[in-house]
């Protein structure tokens, strides 16, 4: 799959950037975390440049993988998943929504583990 994804990016091709999130969520499915990571990278400028109709699995996955490569605060993560779901619901693309919440509800046990800072 590396090699298909890699021909498609060297080739520009059309909808390059859902081609690419499928990729991402196999990577973290089957524990490929930095090659996740990496093909992201490749179509950040796309994204950015307003390929946004997969941006909340795009940064759903982001943040799932950065996290599952290097765990770190699950509140950071939360945050984050919390930023795609404003996005999916904002743009109506519910086909993300749940994955998106499953996501969040997976984190509360860490997050109640987890120390917080107390508020300014």
């Amino acid at each position: 799959a590396k090699t298909c994804v890699d021909i498609l990016l060297n080739q520009h091709s059309a909808y390059l950037t859902t081609w690419v999130v499928f990729y991402a969520r196999a990577c973290l499915e089957n524990g490929r975390f930095q090659d996740g990571i990496e093909a992201l990278e490749r179509i950040d400028s796309r994204v950015a440049a307003g390929e946004r109709w997969m941006e909340p699995e795009y940064l759903r996955l982001k943040a799932r993988l950065h996290h599952a490569k290097t765990p770190g605060d699950p509140a950071l993560l939360e945050s984050a998943l919390r930023q795609a779901l404003a996005l999916a619901e904002s743009q109506g693309a519910m086909i993300f929504v749940a994955d998106i919440l499953q996501d969040i509800e997976s984190l509360e046990p860490a997050l109640l583990e987890s120390p917080r800072e107390p508020h300014a």
